[in-house]
């Protein structure tokens, strides 16, 4: 019997698990050869010598077309797929291999594979299926999803060197070479659904239904594994190798962020195997490799090229394709980057205008087009608002591809959408952002020489005191210099509150840096919990010139009063402001702004309040959203006293965030519309501090007679809430208004389809691309709510749609849904600790940078 040859494809993030491959084939076949391509270029992150693999990069490959087209025109999936035939080819020629089987990276070899190695004498193609049992659940992947992804799962497959071979490779280069894509409409899944074709057109094909070959979440439900003295076993018979397809090493529980069938804990014995795999690639560099950037990921001008680009490609004909030459090439009039970025048809046009790359963006979205129909004229305002508020962070647009929007359409929306006082309170961010200088342009077209510099004079922080304005002291100036570089942050870090979880948000981000940090915990008489225990006990020292304080703008005068006037005196004083409404009431708190030099707030509505009469800079800082993980063991269904099997709708609110603006009832009245007869759907409120307000916990408690709502009132712990929000099916907040929305962006993360306002702080991350938004009318406050005064504006949520969207997410239950994992991915990628981190960090940047640019200059000698 010939020795075994393997080999598998990777990009260079993906190394880890090539390397567990690796060392699990060579383990049970020490004199078989085991390859890997990489998909990617190693640029001196890899020492081949030292991996357990030989290993070729793509560009060796000399039997593909077009090499760099092809390369350009999928995504890093497609392309790691579409090369797969000409691998096998290649290795085949220059080894000279009489047989050879491709696994995919994420594969243990667990057993012999001698069996294996006989089948592929005997035959010249082996595959195996997706299924060998009917799948009899409501659960995803269906038997549909198999029918149209593919009969046969091609994370492997086993060739002899043949005459059947010979013909089969070619054939499948041929289809792969620009139709390896992920369009199941079309009937297209990457390599994968070409092979079900095979069986048909080719001979000597074996199909192996062992159970125990390539075992994985799709056929776990007639594949029992055991793990015993002569190692793993399925259904009895060895185990030869397991598949961990959509494993994520770090957040185990979900078995595979493909399917929603199983659980960690409903693995049975191979609960352990997917410990053991995990452990093995985190050993093996996951962490370290993980952000490893995709070499061809970017034009070589630097730009990130956005999957749009590369479809915008591939629609092109072969011919028109070659006419651009390397299209990772940028510097040319005559490059794909300079056409795609311009405007459609052939006379030449001034900005604003949509490019062909944003009007393919928007030909490839019903709803878009449903929304902005007359999209080059009556509508570009509209959608060039959604582009810059929404599609460059689903789309992953770069400002290399918004600039023909980026100030002009801000001008046209100016003039077409009534949108004035929005723009200037948004130009006065941009001014003290690393756009200042686009900002600063942008000013002087919108409102004329004299106006942009009154406005700019305006966004300059005093430099001098000013008079004081009756509250107890005059405007600090900004220090001439910060010799002690670092933060004190002073927050309610034990509150069980909002304004707490912001001030350990913070310190989450902070913690990701190189900025030092000193933690200070207040109190100020808060009526909230203060049992979190993220942070330990604070400092009492203050030994950095940069403060930051997470406290609202009507807590500021009782903090200097609690910190005493010293703490503020010669240092750079941030405060992190939370606020719901479209307007500030900046006379009522103007005395806080007189010690502050700038103001941070988690979202564009607030900055935009805030800005609106700030005499300092307002930057945007998000909260952070830490990863989704699963319950904490006990932190079950029944633990809530929740049923099994309920499909539950989630709301949870604080009373003494204003009943009024949370405005549950709302959610009572769209559950009994949406579910009028009895069914498995249940609302669950999750309520704290209802003490402070008893009329209005009875308000709910009687709204929610005779309908299936589950009340859970009182306090929760920090675990309690997130393993509630990982029980739930789906969350639901009719707010009136809110300040950012983590609640929301939390059930995200978890992939949680999300039902809300889309108004006020959170629309930075939620709205029809990330989850299910309800229609809403502004409408005016009628009698002063808290801080909020009558006359003042918010939402008022349509309660029939809210009700719609209930029932459209309900009968859409046990399948994938792509609204939920664009919310998750976005979740993930705007507003992660490390994401936020990188914000704090550049922002703490730029006050040290504004700070040294405003120090005194020393004459020099004459």
């Amino acid at each position: 019997m010939s020795p075994l040859s393997a080999c598998t494809i990777v990009s260079k993030n993906y190394i880890p698990f090539a390397r567990v491959l690796g060392r699990s084939f060579r383990e049970h076949h020490p004199d078989g050869r085991f390859f890997v391509l990489l998909v990617d270029r190693n640029e001196g992150r890899i020492d081949p010598g030292q991996e357990p693999f030989t290993l070729l990069e793509v560009e060796d490959l000399e039997n593909v077309p077009e090499l760099r087209s092809f390369l350009f025109k999928y995504t890093l999936l497609e392309a790691n797929t579409a090369v797969k035939p000409y691998l096998l080819e290649h290795l085949f020629e220059c080894y000279d291999l009489p047989n050879l089987i491709y696994f995919d990276p994420d594969i243990l070899i667990t057993g012999s594979l001698d069996e294996l190695a006989d089948l592929v004498e005997r035959h010249s193609i082996v595959l195996t299926p997706h299924l060998t049992e009917p799948i009899d659940d409501a659960a995803w992947p269906s038997e549909l999803a198999f029918l149209q992804s593919g009969t046969y799962n091609l994370g492997f497959i086993g060739l002899k060197r043949s005459e059947t071979t010979s013909r089969l490779l070619p054939w499948w280069q041929e289809r792969l070479w620009d139709r390896c894509l992920v369009r199941i409409e079309q009937g297209l899944f990457v390599d994968q659904k070409w092979i079900d074709l095979v069986p048909g057109i080719f001979d000597d094909v074996h199909v192996h239904t062992h159970p125990g070959y390539n075992v994985a979440y799709w056929n776990l439900n007639g594949r029992t594994v055991t793990m015993t003295e002569d190692g793993p076993h399925s259904n009895g018979e060895p185990l030869i190798f397991f598949h961990f397809s959509g494993v994520e090493p770090e957040s185990l529980e979900q078995v595979s962020k493909h399917q929603d069938r199983f659980t960690l804990a409903g693995v049975g014995e191979a609960a352990e195997l997917f410990r053991r795999y995990t452990d093995l690639v985190i050993a093996a560099g996951y962490r370290e490799c993980k952000p490893w950037p995709y070499a061809f990921g970017r034009f070589d001008n630097g730009a990130p090229i956005p999957e749009m680009a590369r479809s915008l490609y591939h629609s092109l004909s072969p011919a028109k394709r070659r006419r651009f030459g390397d299209p990772f090439a940028a510097g040319s009039k005559d490059s794909f980057f300079t056409w795609l970025n311009q405007p459609r048809g052939v006379a030449p046009r001034k900005p604003p205008y949509l490019s062909r790359l944003l009007y393919h963006l928007y030909q490839t979205r019903s709803d878009l087009k449903r929304s902005f129909p007359d999209v080059e004229r009556g509508d570009f305002p509209g959608f060039c608002s959604w582009l810059l508020e929404y599609g460059r962070h689903e789309f992953r647009l770069d400002d290399a591809y918004l600039k023909n929007l980026f100030h002009d359409s801000r001008a046209t929306l100016f003039t077409a959408a009534g949108l004035k006082r929005r723009l200037v309170n948004r130009l006065k961010r941009f001014y003290h952002s690393d756009l200042g200088k686009k900002a600063k342009r942008t000013s002087k077209k919108l409102l004329g020489h004299e106006r942009a510099q009154s406005l700019r004079q305006r966004l300059r922080p005093s430099q001098t005191v000013a008079e004081s304005d009756g509250t107890g002291g005059p405007r600090l100036v900004v220090p001439e210099k910060l010799e002690r570089l670092g933060v004190n942050l002073v927050g309610y870090l034990q509150a069980e509150t909002g304004m707490g979880e912001a001030a350990r948000s913070l310190a989450r981000a902070l913690a990701t840096t190189d900025v030092p940090v000193s933690l200070h915990s207040i109190d100020l008489n808060v009526l909230a919990r203060q049992d979190d225990a993220s942070f330990a006990p604070a400092e009492s020292e203050f030994p950095y010139d940069v403060n930051l304080f997470v406290v609202n703008a009507d807590q500021v005068g009782p903090l200097i009063e609690h910190l005493g006037m010293e703490v503020f005196a010669g240092r750079y004083n941030v405060c992190f402001w939370l606020w719901e409404l479209e307007t500030f009431p900046a006379e009522k708190w103007a005395g806080a702004f007189d010690v502050l030099h700038e103001i941070w707030t988690p979202s564009s509505f607030c900055a935009d309040a805030i800005s609106a009469v700030s005499p300092v800079p307002v930057r945007r800082v998000p909260l952070t959203v830490e990863p989704a993980s699963p319950p904490e063991p006990g932190f079950d269904r029944s633990h809530f006293g929740l049923p099994e099997g309920a499909f539950i709708f989630l709301y949870i609110f604080n009373f003494l965030s204003y009943f009024e603006r949370k405005n549950p009832l709302a959610m009572i009245d769209a559950f009994r519309r949406a579910f009028p007869d009895p069914v498995d759907a249940l609302l669950v409120l999750k309520t704290s501090q209802s003490d402070f307000a008893p009329e209005a916990l009875e308000r709910v408690r009687r709204r929610c007679e005779g309908a299936n709502v589950e009340l859970i009132d009182g306090y929760a712990s920090r675990e309690e809430i997130a393993a509630l929000t990982a029980l739930a099916d789906c969350y639901v907040s009719l707010h009136r208004s809110e300040g950012f929305g983590l609640t929301l962006a939390e059930s995200m993360a978890h992939g949680k389809p999300v039902i809300a306002t889309p108004y006020s702080g959170n629309a930075d991350f939620f709205d029809l691309n990330s989850g299910y938004p309800v229609r809403y009318r502004l409408v005016e406050i009628e009698q002063d709510e808290g801080p909020y005064p009558a006359g003042a504006r918010w939402a008022e949520p349509d309660v029939d749609d809210a009700a719609r969207c209930m029932r459209e997410v309900y009968e859409r239950r046990g399948q994938p849904d792509p609204v939920a994992e664009r919310g998750r991915r976005r979740i993930e990628e705007d507003l992660s600790v490390e994401a936020i981190g990188r914000v704090v960090a550049s922002r703490f940047s730029t006050l040290v940078r504004h700070v040294r640019r405003r120090a005194p200059r020393v004459p020099s000698p004459t």
